[in-house]
């Protein structure tokens, strides 16, 4: 987070280049990365304290989840948020 003396306090990447690679990335159409934050904090919750908790975390960058992840958690279209895959013989 960052501070201008009399401002309010400004979340999410501070780094145009990190800006654009979080929108085109990990952001759905229209979406800001506050609502991201919500988003994901909304599908990876398991009651409503832990959804104010993990928001607050996730809103600070104290935390961050993997990039497939956040692409994925509450996201509209289907899609994995693994990376990983064990497959039969090929």
């Amino acid at each position: 987070m960052n501070m201008i003396k009399n401002s309010r306090p400004v979340y999410g990447p501070q780094l145009r280049l990190s800006e654009e690679i979080d929108t085109t990335k990990y952001r759905q159409t229209g979406e800001d990365f506050y609502s991201k934050v919500v988003r994901i904090a909304d599908a990876l919750k398991d009651g409503s304290e832990h959804f104010e908790q993990f928001k607050d975390i996730l809103r600070h960058m104290r935390f961050l989840p993997a990039g497939r992840v956040q692409n994925a958690m509450g996201a509209a279209r289907q899609t994995t948020a693994y990376n990983c895959f064990v497959s039969g013989v090929i």
